[in-house]
Order: C-alpha cells, then structure tokens, then sequence
C-alpha cells in the first residue's frame, strides 16, 4: 500500500500538491531572507582589477616565496649524453653547473667558446669556416 503525506493547516487537512510544496518553500525561502542579519561590508580592502591595487594590497604568501621546482627529464636525448660515463648520461644536466662536479670546467669551456664564436664579427667567422672546412677531408 502507498504511502500518503498529509500536511496538517490550521484551517483543513490537505493532501500536499506540487503548488503547495511550491508555496512552502518560497515561503520558507522568504522567511528566511526576511529574518538573515545584515551583511557587514568586509574589513580587508577590495583588491581592483589593476597592477597598481595588486601591487598595494595583495601580498604573496611565504610558502610561494620559498618554493622551489626543478624537472630533469631522464629519457631521450639527454639520456645518451654518456661520453665517458656509462650509465650516467642522466646526471648530465645535474652536474652541468655543480661546484664538485668534473663537468664544470667541460661546461664552461664549452659556452665559453660559444659565446666568443657567436660574439665575433661576421667576417672573422666566415674566414675561420673556410680555414676550417679547407683543412679537413670533407
């Protein structure tokens, strides 16, 4: 057997319709509203939209500051860089600027070097490619 509500009113029994349940919850909706406390303006400034309200009020949080992210990818090209290390060719990237580490002065030398072939004038580099290119068997 079906389970029937009835609501109980002052005034009659009555069967719940969907315009009653309607009625109650806007009414419950308005009571609701019609009782709540009122809303206080917040204390914290309100941050605009702009660099300048950002740069004034907002501060970056500590933990941000402090944090710190590194990824090394051990796979691909930068895996076989083994040269004479076998097995190894994943700390590459590593030791590429470590103060103990044998590759610093491999490293240095290396940009070194490039940064005085890409810093010095076009004429000087094309006359040592052709020196270059001229002495090899190629």
């Amino acid at each position: 057997m079906p389970m029937r509500l009835i609501f109980f009113t002052p005034f009659k029994l009555v069967k719940p319709s969907m315009n009653h349940s309607k009625t109650c919850i806007w009414l419950w909706m308005l009571a609701t509203v019609a009782s709540g406390q009122e809303i206080q303006p917040s204390a914290e400034p309100r941050i605009e939209p702009t660099w300048e309200s950002m740069a004034e009020y907002y501060q970056v949080p500590q933990w941000f500051v402090d944090g710190k992210l590194g990824v090394w990818f051990h796979w691909g090209i930068s895996s076989a860089i083994d040269e004479n290390r076998p097995n190894d060719g994943s700390h590459y990237g590593r030791r590429m600027y470590g103060p103990n580490d044998g590759e610093t002065g491999r490293q240095l030398k290396m940009t070194e070097t490039l940064k005085t072939i890409s810093h010095s004038p076009k004429k000087t580099f094309v006359s040592q490619r052709k020196t270059a290119s001229s002495t090899s068997l190629c």
